[in-house]
């Protein structure tokens, strides 16, 4: 079980959403958007935590409404088009040499371009 003292509010959120779905409509607060947003290092606004709240809700409303239907032995699905792998077969074609890619690299290493180092180093 992930659940410690550490994590009961977050035990608390989650156990209020299973109920959610299983035919208990709730509804999300805005403290429950403030908590996830917490967890998320995410900085929200309280006009931000206010439509959130309402769109989880609903959300969790509309999830609510698809629970009624019985799927026992409906496979799951991920296209009902029953597309299968539509990519074409990977072709080796000629491409370019490595001397005409880098003609115009205003500099150059090898076989490959240089470029600008952006990550910085703590």
């Amino acid at each position: 079980m992930w659940i410690n003292q550490g994590t009961s509010r977050k035990a608390s959120l989650w156990n209020r959403i299973q109920l959610s779905c299983g035919n208990v409509t709730m509804e999300i607060t805005q403290q429950d958007v403030e908590k996830v947003a917490q967890l998320a290092r995410l900085a929200v606004t309280p006009a931000e935590k206010d439509t959130f709240a309402k769109q989880l809700s609903q959300i969790l409303k509309h999830v609510d409404k698809l629970n009624q239907y019985e799927t026992t032995g409906v496979e799951p699905t991920s296209t009902v088009m029953g597309q299968v792998n539509v990519f074409r077969e990977d072709v080796i074609r000629p491409s370019l040499s490595s001397d005409k890619a880098l003609a115009n690299a205003p500099e150059r290493e090898a076989d490959g371009f240089v470029v600008p180092k952006i990550v910085e180093e703590r």
